[in-house]
């Protein structure tokens, strides 16, 4: 996302990035609004506000951060709404976009393929292949382009991430992670 901005705008010009930040969060808003309609109409518009609203909690440090979060979003959101249209190949599709920027992007392929296989058996099959295929072209695109650099894409993409999350989590850290205010009066 950053090497094109800087390649036209310049290396040390953070505005058009956070320009695009922000045309970003609209995009993603507009598919939250797509999505709220589409299960109760007015829904959308407050579902949209609310995406706006709490997106960076408008902390001045956070507001509007083009941050990796960010840019996984709208792929994410994009999944869910071909998803629930049907679209099972564009699903996986922005599915995989989204694991690209981070690994917990790819929150919705277990979640399509359960929900495939509990709401039409007889389809599951096709459902599972056109997301798995959908969810896989991205990789082997960026693969293929990215020539002699595809070990590194490979150890950023699976490598690390099997070591995070191997990582131990003490009980004690998930507590005050979950509860910072209860937890730090109690100790």
């Amino acid at each position: 996302i950053y090497a094109p901005v800087f390649k036209i705008f310049g290396k040390s010009r953070l505005l058009p990035i956070h320009i695009l930040a922000t045309i970003w969060v609209i995009c993603t808003a507009f598919v939250v609004y797509l999505l709220g309609n589409r299960f109760l109409r007015g829904n959308g518009f407050w579902s949209a506000l609310l995406y706006i609203v709490v997106s960076h909690s408008y902390l001045a440090k956070d507001f509007y951060a083009a941050n990796i979060e960010l840019f996984m979003l709208l792929p994410l959101v994009l999944s869910s709404y071909f998803y629930l249209d049907g679209k099972h190949f564009l699903a996986g599709l922005f599915c995989g976009l989204a694991f690209l920027f981070k690994q917990q992007g790819g929150i919705n392929l277990p979640i399509f393929l359960l929900f495939s296989l509990l709401s039409s058996p007889r389809s599951f099959i096709d459902h599972f292949f056109k997301i798995l295929l959908g969810f896989g072209l991205p990789f082997i695109a960026v693969y293929f382009l990215l020539g002699d650099k595809r070990d590194e894409f490979l150890y950023w993409c699976f490598v690390s991430n099997i070591h995070y999350i191997s990582q131990p989590c003490p009980i004690s850290y998930l507590l005050k992670r979950f509860f910072p205010v209860s937890y730090t009066h109690l100790t």
